[in-house]
């Protein structure tokens, strides 16, 4: 394959994962909101990719609650230095607002790909108290 094929390809495969990128980002603003933040080091689309893949399968849990777009994801990852540990700690918050309701769960790893995975497997487990609960009612 020549160098302008090559060319060829490497613009083909940008434009194509920024549609991939905006469809993403349609499909989450008509089934559930995200709101991505980094604190202290720069978002990749890589890490933006990873964290919507993570918590894309929420929006199966919060239908009953977002017939009118009231339900908002808010993630912050953020790299902060603890005094008792060596080296970087991640930090990985999220918030589920829900109408009447805010889900909030927070957890720290070394590892940054670990704090985001479990904090999905918390959040889920809030979620699921929480319609719980509700079909009680």
């Amino acid at each position: 394959i020549g160098g302008h094929h090559i060319q060829s390809l490497r613009w083909l495969t940008k434009i194509l994962y920024q549609v991939k990128l905006e469809l993403s980002k349609a499909i989450n603003e008509i089934f559930m909101r995200f709101q991505i933040k980094a604190t202290g080091f720069d978002l990749t689309p890589a890490l933006h990719q990873l964290i919507e893949e993570k918590f894309s399968g929420f929006s199966k849990y919060v239908g009953r609650w977002d017939a009118e777009g009231a339900v908002i994801l808010r993630i912050e990852i953020a790299k902060t230095t603890q005094h008792h540990h060596k080296g970087n700690v991640f930090y990985a918050e999220a918030n589920l607002d829900l109408p009447k309701k805010v889900l909030r769960v927070e957890e720290t790893n070394e590892d940054m790909r670990i704090a985001i995975e479990n904090l999905k497997d918390r959040l889920k487990n809030e979620l699921l108290k929480t319609k719980e609960r509700a079909a009680d009612h």
